[in-house]
């Protein structure tokens, strides 16, 4: 048997539960992403550091 909970205790659960994951201070994006950009970036500074020894 299941008791449900008022709907002032789900919404305090609910906005705790959004703020924590606003709060979260980790990027949006996974780890196969994260390397991607991270290749492009090291990518355009190398080109960057190239250019500029020319």
């Amino acid at each position: 048997m299941r008791i449900s909970k008022p709907a002032s205790e789900v919404n305090t659960v609910l906005r705790a539960k959004v703020q924590a994951s606003l709060d979260d201070p980790r990027p949006n994006l996974s780890a196969e992403e994260a390397e991607v950009e991270m290749a492009r970036f090291m990518e355009n500074e190398s080109k960057a550091a190239r250019s500029a020894t020319r």
